[in-house]
């Protein structure tokens, strides 16, 4: 025959056979408040300091850019200068007499050679 537990080391197999914890430990499970709130505390001080460091790398970006886009715009009006020899013009009147349209639509301006 089998030996015999006693009651207190069965209910200890038992529980432990369930998954369920005995003793001191066997309350509620979960996190306590304090324990939530240092977790949030430590996670707003890490934004804190996140934060600053993404605005700066967002802001060199934008610098990059439009360093980017004036270096493009410069070879373009390089290119023109090279193709047509003289850089393209720069000034352009708003008088209605200087908005004509061609045949396609499309606005043109015209030079008032000054």
């Amino acid at each position: 025959m089998g030996t015999r537990q006693d009651p207190q080391t069965a209910r200890q197999h038992d529980e432990r056979r369930l998954g369920r914890a005995s003793g001191a430990n066997s309350g509620r499970g979960g996190f306590s408040l304090i324990e939530l709130l240092v977790v949030f505390a430590i996670l707003i001080a890490l934004m804190g300091l996140l934060f600053p460091v993404v605005s700066r790398a967002k802001e060199h970006a934008r610098r990059v850019a439009c360093a980017n886009n004036l270096r493009q715009l410069v070879m373009a009006v390089q290119m023109y200068a090279q193709d047509w020899g003289s850089v393209p013009v720069a000034r352009v009147e708003t008088r209605a007499t200087s908005t004509r349209h061609n045949r396609t639509g499309v606005r043109r301006w015209e030079s008032t050679g000054a």
